[in-house]
C-alpha cells in the first residue's frame, strides 16, 4: 500500500471528532483556495493530505456532478505531478462545486451564519 493510501486508511479509522475537524478544515482550505488567500502550493505545504482526503470523500459521498467537475479540472493530478497549477475556469468550477457540496452539511461550517 502506498504511503498516501495508508494515510487515508489512518484517517478513516479515527474518531468522529477527528473526522469532524478534518471536514471543517476541508471547508476552510477550499474556501481559501477560491478566495485566493491560499495557493495550491500553500495547501501542499500546510496540509498535503487535503489532496487525498477531499477526493476520497468526493468518491464516497459526492454527487455525479461534483465527480465530473473533479475529473474535468485535472487539478488534483496536476498537483500530484508537481506541475504549476493555476486556478483556471475548470479548477474554479470544481472548487466552487466542492465548496457548495461541503456547505450542504451545516456541521462542517467554520462560522455561525
Amino acid at each position: 500500500m502506498s504511503r498516501g493510501r495508508s494515510r487515508i486508511v489512518g484517517w478513516t479509522r479515527t474518531s468522529f471528532w477527528r473526522a469532524f475537524r478534518v471536514s471543517r478544515a476541508a471547508v476552510t482550505q477550499t474556501g481559501a483556495l477560491l478566495d485566493g488567500s491560499l495557493t495550491p502550493d500553500h495547501v501542499v505545504e500546510d496540509w498535503p493530505d487535503w489532496f487525498q482526503l477531499v477526493p476520497a470523500f468526493v468518491a464516497a459521498y459526492g454527487t455525479d456532478e461534483l465527480k465530473e467537475a473533479e475529473v474535468a479540472s485535472v487539478f488534483l493530478e496536476a498537483v500530484e505531478e508537481h506541475e504549476n497549477v493555476s486556478l483556471d475556469d475548470a479548477v474554479r468550477a470544481y472548487l466552487k462545486a466542492l465548496e457548495a457540496w461541503l456547505d450542504v452539511y451545516p456541521e462542517m461550517r467554520t462560522t455561525e451564519e
